[in-house]
């Protein structure tokens, strides 16, 4: 069990559906390549897994999406890999 920002316990079953609570959601990003290049979409799917960091002092959430991008009206999926990690007892 672990603690979130207030304090509270909160389970490795609560974190998990918290953070697959957000597929249908939309999302933003930018690639860093593209000066003043958003992206959004709509996250179709995740998989999350939890893992602890080989130091021990944190732990992580490592995620892969699939999110449906919308460009010059088709709709293309694509997969972004992703984590979560625990910082001061909040994921961030």
């Amino acid at each position: 069990m672990k603690l979130n920002i207030a304090g509270e316990i909160m389970s490795e079953n609560v974190e998990r559906n918290r953070i697959l609570g957000r597929i249908g959601k939309r999302v933003r990003f930018r690639y860093p390549e593209i000066p003043n290049r958003k992206v959004t979409g709509k996250l179709k799917d995740r998989y999350a897994f939890h893992t602890q960091s080989f130091t021990g002092v944190t732990d992580y959430w490592d995620v892969i999406d699939l999110i449906e991008l919308e460009h010059n009206g088709k709709k293309i999926e694509a997969i972004r890999f992703g984590y979560y990690r625990r910082s001061k007892g909040k994921l961030i």
